[in-house]
């Protein structure tokens, strides 16, 4: 029985996430990690749209504003990163709140909102495109995944579109809740609901086959443009279950 009783708990608490973090910037931005340009307006706490709470967080992003990458090349972006990374072969929950202004540019650039991003192992080139990320670009928002089982990749994985829409409302919060199992093989999923409408429902393969799970960073990474990008978050959390996550 003592062993049956090792075996079972051992499943558990192989099938429950070991990270859980909520930032709802009321005070700070918390132990969040900065992979932005280094002007002072990259990232900023903001009272003046707020989805609850005291503050969110105001990401902006101007032509020349740079950041080099670990490969010396320039990327026009300001994000914040959690560095909290997911272990594969487990399923997480996150929440976060994301609001375009009215006077968002509309054109046809790069740019991504929200990116899980893995840590590449060793022999693999760290440029490589994240698992799962939230675009929008020329006025249409998508969701991309992508997936390979590679154990060293040269190149990208598979891509994904899981969701599009030329519709997205801007202008408002928008509540984001993913349930995303990370597992390369045919056992994952993502789920994701915005404004507790469903619009993601998937089942297959889910991220790279890494040693280490991707963590999630928020803010503006685009490419490089005339015009100036803003757009705000709130409430960014991750947990084991929806309840653990639900934005108030």
């Amino acid at each position: 029985m003592k062993f049956l009783l090792f075996i079972i708990l051992s499943l558990v608490s192989c099938s429950t996430p070991k990270v859980n973090y909520q930032y709802t910037f009321d005070n700070n931005i918390g132990d969040l990690h900065p992979t932005s340009h280094k002007n002072p307006w990259a990232y900023q706490l903001d009272s003046s749209i707020v989805r609850a709470g005291k503050n969110s967080i105001r990401f902006e992003v101007r032509k020349g504003d740079y950041r080099l990458s670990k490969s010396g090349g320039k990327s026009s972006r300001a994000e914040l990163s959690t560095e909290k990374q997911a272990e594969i072969g487990n399923e997480y929950w996150y929440a976060l709140s994301m609001f375009i202004p009215h006077d968002f540019p509309i054109e046809d650039n790069r740019l991504v909102l929200a990116q899980w991003w893995a840590e590449p192992d060793v022999g693999e080139h760290s440029d490589r495109s994240p698992v799962l990320a939230m675009r929008f670009r020329n006025g249409k928002f998508y969701v991309s995944l992508r997936t390979s089982s590679e154990e060293i990749m040269k190149e990208n994985g598979k891509e994904i579109v899981l969701f599009e829409s030329t519709n997205f409302p801007i202008g408002k919060w928008n509540d984001f809740i993913f349930q995303i199992k990370w597992s390369y093989k045919n056992n994952g999923r993502v789920n994701t609901w915005i404004n507790n409408n469903q619009i993601i429902q998937y089942s297959g393969p889910v991220g790279y086959n890494d040693k280490n799970g991707p963590a999630l960073q928020f803010g503006i990474y685009r490419d490089e443009t005339e015009k100036t990008y803003v757009v705000y978050f709130d409430e960014i959390k991750m947990g084991a279950s929806k309840q653990s996550v639900v934005i108030p």
